[in-house]
């Protein structure tokens, strides 16, 4: 389960940075959702979604960057 834990803390930077980038997200808002995300354990982009920040398709841009950046 500590492979899922790393996998998860290494993404969420990874996602919220490429959120930040798009301009789709505030350094506040990400904090709020980190904040969120450790209470619950919900992923980021859910947490973000479910607060009303962000919208399911800015999340799917958003995740497609990133694997773009893993491959």
């Amino acid at each position: 389960m500590s492979g899922m834990a790393k996998t998860k803390s290494f993404m969420a930077p990874m996602l919220g940075q490429i959120l930040l980038r798009q301009g789709s997200i505030s350094v506040g808002d990400l904090d709020q959702a980190l904040a969120i995300q450790e209470l619950t354990g919900e992923r980021l982009g859910q947490v973000l979604v479910g607060m009303d920040i962000i919208d399911q398709e800015q999340l799917d841009r958003a995740l497609v960057a990133m694997e773009s950046y893993s491959g």
